[in-house]
């Protein structure tokens, strides 16, 4: 009796343990999972260039002046927004702290405040702020705080994700907005 009571809890622990790896191993797979959104795709242009967004959370970017440019994802990924838009009146700090950043990147290899965009005499101006892995434009490793202007077309990286900086022309300037993107956790 007392070995078919053990075999019958060693059972019950199996099944348990196996439940437990189940959800881990799901967590950690469909977490970066991407899927096609047909009615976000509508709103959003960039998504629908590129056809993907994400699924699940969604953070407010913001700002009250005009967009003068974007940033735009190289590769959309799971906290991660597809776009990040420039303004001309503020600047736009991003890192992986959600309290002291205006776009947060959620990644270990992000800096809590990794860099800042400004606009200042008609250029966006990127900095990297001491972040440990580094701020690139076209794969050139930018100087702590020394401002890079951008350029329509450049490849800026934060540690090894891509962006790519675009300036927005008359037709698609927007003025009091708020973009809803995808970001994750």
């Amino acid at each position: 009796m007392p070995l078919t009571f053990s075999l019958v809890l060693l059972f019950i622990w199996i099944l348990i343990l196996m439940g437990l790896a189940a959800y881990l191993i799901a967590d950690l797979f469909f977490d970066r999972r991407l899927v096609r959104l047909p009615n976000l795709l509508a709103a959003n242009p960039i998504a629908a260039r590129t056809g993907w967004s994400d699924a699940d959370d969604r953070t407010e970017i913001g700002g009250r002046g005009l967009v003068g440019g974007y940033l735009i994802a190289e590769e959309p990924m799971s906290g991660f927004p597809l776009q990040i838009n420039l303004y001309t009146d503020r600047e736009i700090y991003i890192g992986r702290s959600k309290s002291n950043c205006d776009v947060a990147l959620h990644d270990i290899t992000i800096s809590r405040r990794h860099a800042r965009i400004s606009f200042q005499n008609g250029d966006f101006l990127l900095e990297d702020l001491g972040s440990k892995g580094g701020t690139f434009v076209d794969k050139r490793r930018l100087r702590e705080n020394r401002r890079h202007p951008l350029r329509s077309g450049e490849i800026i990286t934060f540690y090894t994700f891509g962006y790519r900086f675009q300036l927005a022309d008359e037709d698609t300037q927007i003025f009091n907005t708020k973009e809803t993107l995808p970001t994750g956790t």
